[in-house]
């Protein structure tokens, strides 16, 4: 098992996670349990994304994807793909 991502954002790396999913790789939240604070006081500890350390390389190329995807709309004069 390997990290390969982490986040402060519990949203953003529950979307990377079904994105993952969404490709056949499967994942856990490292500090996933942390989640249950974060509705009442800010934390700082990060949610760290792991995968088998066969998957390693898919996954990484997954979250590349989705991030460059996420940072192209938001980029001033970018286009709605739908």
């Amino acid at each position: 098992m390997k990290r390969i991502y982490s986040s402060l954002s519990l949203e953003e790396a529950e979307f990377l996670r079904m994105a993952l999913r969404d490709h056949g790789i499967e994942s856990v939240l490292e500090n996933a349990g942390a989640a249950l604070y974060t509705e009442l006081c800010p934390i700082s500890a990060p949610f760290g994304i792991i995968v088998r350390t066969k998957d390693v390389e898919a996954a990484v190329a997954v979250i590349q994807n989705v991030l460059d995807q996420r940072r192209s709309s938001d980029s001033p004069g970018a286009q709605s793909l739908t």
